[in-house]
């Protein structure tokens, strides 16, 4: 699908990127301000997440998720069975700016 494309054009952008500037891993910021239940897509995101924790486990390194609100935080507990626990232990439900500058120094 046309998800699938982007995601992992971003993804080999990403890495054409952290290697260029000597680094081994791919941080991704995720930003749902303004989100609402018609923008979410479980199986897409099921789809995203698998293809990433497959295809690029070295390369992922964490996942910020700010602004992950109770419908995100229950469907990422319907997703999370299918993920490995390297991936989960990667990603982090926030809820905002000031607590994603907690994980930065």
């Amino acid at each position: 699908t046309g998800i699938m494309r982007y995601g992992a054009f971003m993804m080999e952008q990403g890495v054409r990127l952290t290697e260029a500037n000597g680094c081994e891993s791919v941080c991704v910021i995720y930003d749902r301000l303004g989100m609402t239940r018609k923008n979410v897509d479980l199986g897409q995101m099921r789809a995203l997440l698998g293809m990433v924790q497959d295809c690029y486990p070295e390369r992922l390194g964490d996942v910020y998720v700010l602004e992950a609100n109770a419908l995100y935080h229950i469907l990422y507990g319907m997703v999370k069975p299918f993920l490995t626990e390297r991936t989960k232990s990667k990603i982090h439900l926030l809820d905002g700016v000031p607590s994603l500058l907690a994980h930065f120094e």
